[in-house]
């Protein structure tokens, strides 16, 4: 079957708007997880070196909308980069919490109660 693609804008006016748009709802996200990331750094991590290793070594195939990013190859521009990167965060986020853990049963139950 055959797609065919229309464009959505086809004015200039209409093309920037949504530019502009697009940029304002990405830098507002980028936003609320810069002032979140000390919460989740570990997580997004782990789960993002999670998913480049499970799709280098597993077909997992299409799962929904997402499509099959199968690569049995660390050949691909840039992919064994963020592998690395992935992993250097996974082990600094880790760091970065046993720095940060309290020490004693008092100072960890204090640590999980809202002021």
């Amino acid at each position: 079957m055959q797609v065919r693609h229309r464009p959505l804008a086809r004015s200039p006016i209409a093309s920037w708007a949504l530019r502009v748009g697009t940029a304002a709802a990405l830098g507002i996200d980028a936003t609320v997880h810069l002032q979140n990331a000390a919460a989740y750094d570990g997580v997004k991590a782990t789960f993002a070196l999670g998913a480049v290793l499970l799709y280098r070594y597993v077909d997992v195939g299409q799962l929904g909308p997402i499509p099959n990013m199968y690569e049995n190859t660390w050949q691909v521009p840039g992919k064994l980069l963020s592998a690395y990167a992935e992993g250097a965060a996974v082990v600094l986020a880790g760091l970065g919490l046993l720095v940060h853990w309290p020490v004693s049963r008092d100072d960890r139950m204090s640590a999980f109660q809202r002021p």
